[in-house]
């Protein structure tokens, strides 16, 4: 309850500081949203796979996390609008959600070090987005924002708000061109800052201030750029071409294992097609390659290669009948992996910043990703086969079957990852508030339960398992 008083706190405060002269002349311009979730997540024998002692490790867990929101949109005069929200996520009585499961790719993983914070638990609220808006700068086609911001595009497989875990937001500009049946973005943005220091016995305060661990003598090169361009094109029957080109230029580059990554560049192309309230067909093809650098850490002038690539496809087709809609799909997932015995390549895609949720299945026990503690090197070759309802505007019911596998197999006995399958329904109660109940079961196949080798006998193998439960309040 505290924390929702400070939000409100803060959010007066926001209207008080920030031009309340203007706002109270046209106070119709000002609007307030926001959200309240909250989510009942159970998880079972994720990093065991055992039902029974003496295998059992007691991994299963019960937590409850919650994501708050509060945000203000204002619109000037002359073409400028201001955005900014808060919000506080976490879970249930802010303990930190940090289990370690084994080595098993897992959904939740936290805590400073680990590069997906999903639950950002805490009691601390942050500035989730701010950010100025000029429209029809120097052309009505065109607009700037700068700022903190969301950035969703296509199907968010590379650019996406990561909604339904704690978000994803920039903190630099973004140009948007909107044109009759083309729109054309581009950004830069810094995604991560290391390059401030300060020299000591400099002339100015600050150089006397005695050194910290949050501070370093002397220059820093470090940080992350993130920049790009992506283009759509909209045609025929609300058919959508894409294009685009982006590219990470690491400072002080991160290591992972042996190797630590200089630059990443990420291209590649879309065509897809979503039918609603009619019958018809519907699809959607994405393929991206990456390029760039990485070296060996510890070893002089042996560099590697960056040669990843990804390719998320589904095909299906909707049936219309009166209020409902049915739809029934098959998709391809797939991303390369790494190949050690090559070493003057890193082979295997490197996560961008893509939302991760249903990505891979509802229960996201793995991401399109080949270098974080969270993922899987070799690489996932992923297909699906689903159904997914809409009934009368408030109900929503779909199942899914998954089936995963290594996609490079460097003498693997058995690249079988496992089969799982997906089961959720979904009732809005009014147009503001939803619920959402999914289960979702895994069946591990010999790489999860020996890395691809021959399993043991007696070797645990049961079913691990997801559930979750939420209710969502958007205004």
């Amino acid at each position: 309850m505290k924390r929702l008083i400070y939000m409100a706190v803060l959010a007066a405060a926001l209207v008080a500081l920030v031009a309340p002269q203007a706002w109270a002349e046209d106070a119709e311009k000002v609007k307030f949203h926001g959200e309240v979730r909250f989510r009942g997540d159970y998880q079972n024998n994720l990093a065991d796979f055992a039902n029974d002692a003496p295998q059992d490790t007691g991994d299963q867990a019960l937590f409850w996390p919650y994501r708050i929101r509060m945000a203000m949109e204002a619109s000037f005069t002359k073409n400028v609008s201001a955005y900014f929200e808060i919000q506080n996520v976490g879970v249930a009585g802010g303990t930190d959600v940090s289990i370690n499961n084994g080595g098993q790719p897992g959904f939740f993983r936290t805590g400073g070090a680990e590069p997906f914070p999903f639950f950002n638990s805490g009691s601390n609220m942050e500035l989730y987005q701010g950010s100025v808006t000029l429209d029809k700068l120097w052309s009505d086609k065109f607009s700037l924002t700068f700022g903190r911001q969301e950035l969703t595009l296509g199907t968010e497989l590379l650019m996406g708000d990561n909604d339904f875990y704690a978000g994803f937001t920039h903190d630099g500009g973004t140009g948007m061109w909107d044109f009759e049946n083309v729109d054309v973005t581009v950004w830069y943005f810094r995604t991560n800052e290391g390059s401030f220091g300060y020299f000591p016995g400099a002339n100015f305060a600050g150089a006397n201030l005695p050194v910290g661990n949050s501070f370093a003598i002397g220059p820093v090169n470090g940080g992350l750029d993130f920049y790009g361009g992506y283009g759509t094109w909209t045609f025929k029957n609300d058919d959508n071409l894409d294009v685009y080109l982006m590219y990470q230029n690491y400072r002080n580059p991160p290591g992972f294992g042996p190797q630590s990554l200089d630059n990443v560049a990420t291209y590649g192309v879309r065509y897809g097609r979503e039918v609603m309230g009619e019958n018809g067909f519907l699809w959607n093809i994405e393929y991206a390659m990456q390029s760039g650098a990485a070296e060996l850490t510890g070893v002089a002038d042996n560099n590697e290669d960056i040669s990843g690539d990804v390719l998320e496809a589904w095909f299906g087709y909707n049936f219309h009948n009166g209020d409902n809609d049915h739809k029934i799909f098959g998709r391809y997932t797939s991303f390369s992996g790494d190949d050690p015995n090559t070493n003057n390549d890193w082979e295997g895609f490197i996560f961008v910043s893509g939302d991760i949720h249903g990505r891979l299945g509802k229960a996201d026990w793995f991401i399109i990703d080949t270098i974080s503690p969270i993922s899987i090197s070799q690489g996932i070759t992923a297909f699906s086969l689903g159904y997914t309802g809409y009934y009368n505007d408030r109900h929503e019911f779909g199942i899914d079957y998954w089936s995963y596998s290594a996609t490079e197999n460097t003498g693997l006995v058995n690249d079988d990852i496992g089969d799982a399958f997906d089961i959720w329904y979904g009732f809005n109660y009014t147009r503001n508030v939803a619920f959402e109940v999914n289960y979702s079961q895994l069946s591990p196949g010999d790489f999860l339960l020996n890395g691809g080798a021959a399993v043991t006998p007696g070797t645990p193998s049961d079913n691990a398992t997801r559930m979750y439960a939420q209710a969502r309040l958007r205004f």
